[in-house]
Order: structure tokens, then sequence, then C-alpha cells
């Protein structure tokens, strides 16, 4: 008969019950936390999946981070324009007054209102928002719009300085971007229509009749350009709204299975420490005896 000594006997229960005890500290974590995995090694598979769910999670919040300044570019924008557009409304009518007043001190009122006008307007074409210009396309750095003034300080030109080419985009998800300003070329209607201001202006104060109908016609053209420029915001504005609804359904989606892959079963993992429990009382038990000593032992 093979005997078992009691070194070996006092082994393996030490083994066994560190065992036990390891199994007993994780399900313990897990009830105290919620949390099924609490280290990789708990479940390679599922770890390297969470790992995963996460990355995507982290690159879907710096899309909703570039949509939110997206979004404050056209909201900005988008005001600006409107107020643009109502500053070629007042100066559209304003000029036919001066064409039916026969009277030098109108017309030199209403080229005052009128250059009032114009300063707005190129104010608002300068607009920024976080240091960075918005009507000027590529060029977000430098003033797009700069003015060449005479000896009373007035503006008789504008120069637009921006680019000439598309307007910059964000990422808003995985291989989608959205233009938040105008292009170049839209801009540079922006320099004609406050040029157009200028000429009217000069043209108002001299009574000029056939040039205040001609520019009266130019500015109603810059105002048809200024609302199709709202109306692109106005479409990318949608686009980022829509995208943004998306990439927060794939957040929540990604959230749910991190969860199903980390959260513990309640229920489930406390039948299992109890179970654990028995085994380890168990243990301790059958060790108790099987360490007693026996005659064999002096034999």
């Amino acid at each position: 008969m093979i005997r078992i000594t009691a070194n070996t006997l006092a082994n393996r229960l030490t083994t066994d019950l560190t065992r036990l005890g390891s199994t007993q500290s994780r399900l313990t974590q897990q009830m105290a936390s919620g949390k099924r995995l609490i280290d990789a090694s708990d479940d390679v598979p599922a770890a390297g999946r969470v790992m995963g769910y996460e990355s995507e999670k982290r690159s879907l919040q710096q899309y909703e981070r570039n949509a939110q300044r997206g979004s404050t570019d056209i909201a900005v924008g988008t005001t600006a324009l409107m107020s643009i557009h109502d500053l070629a409304s007042k100066a559209f009518n304003l000029a036919p007054a001066a064409s039916a007043s026969g009277d030098p001190a109108q017309h030199a009122a209403l080229a005052t209102q009128i250059d009032g006008l114009l300063e707005q307007a190129v104010s608002l074409a300068n607009i920024q928002v976080n240091g960075n210009y918005l009507f000027g396309a590529q060029e977000t750095g430098t003033a797009p719009f700069s003015v060449t003034r005479n000896v009373a300080g007035q503006i008789t030109a504008v120069t637009y300085n921006g680019t000439a080419g598309a307007a910059p985009q964000i990422a808003v998800s995985e291989g989608a971007q959205i233009a938040t300003t105008t292009s170049g070329t839209q801009n540079q209607q922006l320099e004609d229509y406050l040029n157009h201001l200028a000429q009217v202006r000069d043209a108002v104060a001299v009574d000029n009749k056939p040039l205040i109908n001609s520019l009266q016609n130019s500015i109603g053209d810059d105002e048809d350009h200024i609302v199709n420029m709202q109306s692109i915001l106005a479409s990318s504005q949608y686009r980022l709204e829509v995208t943004r609804t998306q990439n927060t359904t794939r957040y929540n989606q990604l959230s749910d299975l991190s969860s199903n892959e980390t959260d513990v079963n309640m229920a489930e993992t406390i039948v299992k420490y109890q179970s654990s429990d028995r085994s380890y009382q168990a243990a301790l038990q059958a060790g108790a005896k099987m360490m007693k000593q026996s005659l064999l032992d002096y034999i």
C-alpha cells in the first residue's frame, strides 16, 4: 500500500485552500464592484472586445467634440449672415429714398446711414470664433476682409484676403467630414457686396440716380447670394445633427456591449460564492481530519 505523507497532504491542502480562497476573493470583488472583469486575465477574449469598444467610444467622443465646435461655427456664421442680410435690406431700401429726395442734406444723411451699415457689415464679415475667422475659408488666422479708407476715414474699397478654395471641414464620423463655414468663392461674393455698399453710399451722397438704381439691383443680387450662403450652412447644420444622432446611438450601443461583457450577473455570482464558500469550509474540515497524526507515522 502506498502511503501519503503528512507533508504531501499539507502541500495539497495548502494549494486547494489557496485556489478556493482566490476564487472567493475574486467573487467578493465582483459582488462589491458589480464588474465581472476585474483583470484582463479574468476573460482575455472578453477583455479584448471591451478594449475595442472603448477605443471606438473614444473616437466617437472626439467626433462629438468636433461636432460641438462645428455647430458653434455654423450658429455664429449663420447669425452673422442674417445680420449682414438685414444690413443689405436696409441699404436696398435707403437707396430709392435718396433718389426720391431732392434735398442735399437728406442725401448726406442717408449716405452717412449707409456708411454706418458698411462699417457694421465689414465687422460682421471679420467675425471670429475662438480666435478663428469664419469667412476666410482655409485661412482662419488672418482677417479675411481688409479695407482702404480715404482721408475722412471712410471705407473706399474692401479686399478679400482669404483663400479661394473649399471651406475647411471637420471629421464628424469615420469617413465623414462636414464644412462648417462657407467657401472662398462664396466669401468673395461678400467682398462684392461690401464694395457695392461703399459705391452706393458715394452715389447717394451726390444724388447720382442712374448709379443708385444700378447699385440697388446689385445689392438685390447680393442679398440672394447671402441667403444662399445661409442655406448652405443650414444644410451643413442638418447633416451635422443627423450624424451626431447616429454617433450617440452607436455610443450607447457600445456602452451596452461593454456592460454585457464586464457587468456581473449578481444572482449567478452569489450562487458561485456560496458554492465556493462551502467548498472552502469542506476543505478545511477534511484537511483537519487528514492532518491528524496516525500511529502509522511512527512505524
